[in-house]
């Protein structure tokens, strides 16, 4: 299973005063054309967004590469256990 985790990107939405912003976590080595492939994805998700509304302009995307992670644990604040 853990190999199946490494190959994994994670696109979250971060929403702040400014306006939402992309980011796009993608495994360490991934290449530059397997991050474009995530094209339609991301164009899926920002479709609902707007991006900055003083500028009108569109929504910012940051992408990441991962350094290797053993673990990512979730956890329900309020009942304190593993989600």
């Amino acid at each position: 299973m853990a190999d199946k985790q490494a190959n994994v990107a994670e696109i979250h939405v971060l929403k702040n005063a400014a306006g939402p912003t992309l980011k796009v976590l993608v495994p360490k080595g991934t290449t530059l054309a397997e991050t474009f492939k995530l094209q339609d994805m991301i164009s899926e998700i920002t479709r609902g967004l707007n991006g900055c509304q003083a500028c009108n302009s569109g929504v910012p995307v940051e992408f990441i590469e991962q350094s290797d992670l053993s673990e990512i644990v979730r956890v329900d604040l309020a009942t304190m256990q593993r989600v």
